[in-house]
């Protein structure tokens, strides 16, 4: 069941959802941690810059962004858009963005290159917009690295219609499953398919991964089998390279109704990670990071019965950890952080356990095999089972006669004993 709130202020808010009627009450609550932005801070950077000219490489991804403030309308803008050139890119200019979005950037200095690395790392977002100004080497080298760099695909040969390749490239209209892309399963949000692309990069994914960067994924394709969008997770972000321009040079994208919305969605998907997580299995630690000023200060915890403990924080690099590991309650935590304000944890018990189906057999012996134990379906079967998962034999009926036998014989001869005792 979709549905749409809207909260009143920006911060930490929490969310539940009860269904009635269900016979397992324990599980007719949902509860989510949410957290609401007033702003979301993005840094563009443009490689092919004209100031207050429409030429310059950004100049429609700001308006696209800034609707409301490029028109001077008295209305407040989701994205705060900041556009600065290449060599302002430093970890100071990364300190408060959640979004750096790299507009045909030719290349970047090796410093550079490891401040965005642990921006990423720790939650950032990255979108890649190559051009004709780029460093084709380069990128594929320092950027992409086979695979191991931050790019998520390398952008190999040009294609397309003005690189003698073939016809101009259209984006295919599928049901789109990632969270960016589905709002257009609704055409009357914009339909992708009038995207028209003279030139374009052809993107080789990266197919392997592993856990600090899993297998690249293909988010949108060209008519002829092309990639247009690939994503992949780094740490705690994604990066998300497309096969063009963000301007006008290759394309028409900015010319279609569809480039507002899309921009929108891409930068919000970006920027939309939590680090650290808040909605989370129970068992797994809540952590909190704070200005390493408030480190001295314990922050008070409330658990869901109610009960309260302060936590102490460590700092841990420019950053105050608050941590603990006690968990094991399924509900609502709420963090009162020193430095003000709270933020609430949500721990669940995984849904799955709700499921009072019976497990058909083939289900039934992949968790005896998951769970490393032999499957038994009736009460002769675990007889059977349990005569021979031991060692040796059971004696415990035959030790109780004999300790019987020996009762019952000691209380004979005591009587005996004891009558002939009288006797004399």
């Amino acid at each position: 069941v979709m549905f749409a709130h809207a909260f009143e202020t920006a911060g930490s808010h929490h969310v539940e959802v009860r269904a009635e009627g269900d016979a397992l009450e324990a599980d007719n609550r949902m509860l989510a941690s949410i957290p609401v932005w007033d702003r979301l801070p993005v840094l563009l950077v443009d490689g092919d810059r004209a100031d207050g000219s429409i030429d310059s490489e950004t100049a429609f991804l700001a308006l696209a962004l800034q609707p409301f403030a490029a028109g001077d309308v008295p209305l407040a803008d989701l994205v705060d858009a900041k556009v600065i050139e290449p060599r302002a890119l430093d970890a100071g200019a990364l300190r408060d963005a959640r979004v750096v979005v790299l507009a045909n950037v030719r290349r970047l200095e090796d410093p550079q290159v490891r401040d965005l690395e642990q921006f990423v790392a720790r939650g950032g977002g990255l979108l890649v917009f190559p051009g004709n100004r780029i460093e084709g080497g380069w990128y594929q080298g320092a950027l992409f690295g086979r695979g191991n760099g931050l790019l998520p695909a390398g952008l190999e040969t040009l294609a397309g219609e003005t690189a003698g390749t073939g016809a101009p490239g259209a984006i295919v209209v599928e049901r789109f499953a990632h969270p960016a892309l589905g709002f257009f399963n609704d055409p009357g949000n914009g339909n992708l398919g009038e995207g028209r692309l003279r030139l374009w990069f052809r993107l080789a994914p990266a197919t392997e991964g592993n856990k600090e960067r899993p297998a690249a994924s293909v988010l949108a394709r060209l008519d002829n089998g092309d990639p247009f969008l690939v994503e992949r997770a780094r740490g705690a972000g994604r990066v998300i390279v497309c096969a063009s321009p963000v301007d006008a040079d290759w394309g028409n994208l900015p010319m279609r109704p569809f480039y507002v919305p899309l921009m929108q969605r891409l930068v919000t998907y970006l920027g939309s990670a939590v680090v650290p997580p808040r909605n989370l299995e129970v068992g797994r630690p809540l952590v909190a990071l704070a200005p390493a000023g408030d480190g001295s200060k314990p922050a008070r915890l409330v658990r869901p019965d109610g009960r309260t403990s302060a936590l102490a924080g460590a700092r841990r690099g420019s950053d105050a950890v608050y941590e603990t590991g006690d968990t094991w309650m399924p509900g609502l935590y709420t963090l009162d952080l020193p430095g003000g304000g709270l933020v609430h944890y949500v721990y669940h018990t995984p849904r799955d356990e709700s499921a009072l189906a019976l497990l058909d057999a083939g289900a039934f012996r992949a968790l005896a095999t998951k769970l490393d134990a032999s499957p038994v379906s009736d009460l002769g079967g675990f007889r059977e089972l349990d005569s021979v998962r031991r060692h040796g034999r059971e004696v415990w009926r035959p030790l109780l006669w004999v300790l019987l036998a020996v009762a019952f014989g000691e209380l004979l001869l005591a009587r005996r004993i004891g009558g002939r005792r009288a006797g004399a």
